[in-house]
């Protein structure tokens, strides 16, 4: 749900800034700078072997159940920000290579604006994936191992809670799941002692 408020938020005041700028929508749709992006945020999951924690970062930063250690934490804290590289590098090239067309076309005047504006429409979008997945992504991610469900966080034994993490992550086991076996579990054995 805090997901759902803050997209809904977050494209909600990109849709009050096209209106305000005279409402020319058309500028701000360039499929192929899109597309540009996301073909090299996923190259470079592909090229580092890192689509199980791509998917692990995406599931432990916008799923309150699911759980991870601290390394995986860590180790998709890591993925993210080079994503986050990734997709400024992009833009970077993206706008780059449209001021060479620019350039390279500067007889046809006309062409000029429509040109520049497809260039730096990369940086928009650049932005906007890191503003509205990456960077919340990394903040959620960053918490996430500190903010423990309690009857996780009182195992005292690091390695144990590692394992028990592992596990669960492994069954696709939620933390309440956990809390629904240890009731069953102190049940039991309440019940074995009577």
């Amino acid at each position: 749900m805090r997901t759902l408020s803050f997209l809904i938020l977050f494209f909600g005041g990109i849709a009050i800034m096209i209106i305000s700028i005279n409402g020319i929508i058309g500028y701000f749709f360039n499929i192929p700078s899109l597309f540009g992006h996301l073909i090299m945020m996923a190259s470079v999951i592909v090229a580092t072997s890192s689509f199980k924690t791509f998917i692990m970062g995406i599931n432990g930063a916008f799923s309150k159940k699911y759980l991870m250690t601290k390394e995986q934490c860590e180790k998709t804290i890591a993925l993210f920000k080079m994503l986050q590289k990734t997709v400024n590098y992009t833009s970077l090239l993206m706008v780059v290579i449209g001021l060479m067309v620019v350039l390279g076309n500067l007889t046809d005047l006309s062409s000029i604006g429509p040109s520049l504006s497809l260039s730096l429409i990369a940086i928009v979008y650049g932005v906007i994936i890191n503003l509205a997945f990456i960077q919340p992504a990394i903040y959620i991610l960053s918490h996430k191992h500190e903010s423990e469900p309690a009857h996780i966080a009182r195992i005292k034994d690091k390695e144990a809670l590692d394992k028990l993490m592992q596990l669960c992550f492994e069954k696709g086991l939620t933390h309440e799941d956990i809390m629904d076996a240890n009731e069953i579990t102190l049940r039991k054995s309440s019940e074995n002692r009577s």
